[in-house]
């Protein structure tokens, strides 16, 4: 679902990170992630009082493939609440699926 919908979009030759507990997509197409980690959990290497800086984990990822629908619930949730807001100001929605939305960053940082 999410390769399908970074295909459509012609974002999986391009940069991206992906927003979820594992970044399995990354995996599964033999890419880089952009930045941030390919395991992210809740309790472990985030909480909502200890996290890294919206630069560092997102910096200026051209794109970011966000999952609807995580294999750890706290961990996406967690993800939203510590970087929503810096999404929301630096990014807009440019698709979605079932189980993914597709955000592609502002021009100029937005």
């Amino acid at each position: 679902d999410g390769i399908r919908l970074l295909q459509k979009n012609h974002v999986d030759n391009k940069p991206f990170m992906v927003m979820e507990f594992a970044s399995y997509v990354h995996l599964a197409m033999g890419a880089r992630p952009y930045r941030g980690t390919t395991f992210i959990d809740y309790g472990i290497n985030i909480t909502k009082d200890s996290h890294p800086a919206e630069e560092k984990y997102i910096g200026n990822a051209p794109y970011i493939l966000q999952a609807k629908i995580s294999m750890s619930p706290v961990t996406l949730e967690t993800l939203k609440a510590c970087y929503g807001e810096y999404i929301s100001r630096h990014y807009k929605v440019l698709d979605e699926s079932e189980r993914w939305v597709l955000l592609e960053r502002l021009p100029q940082g937005g």
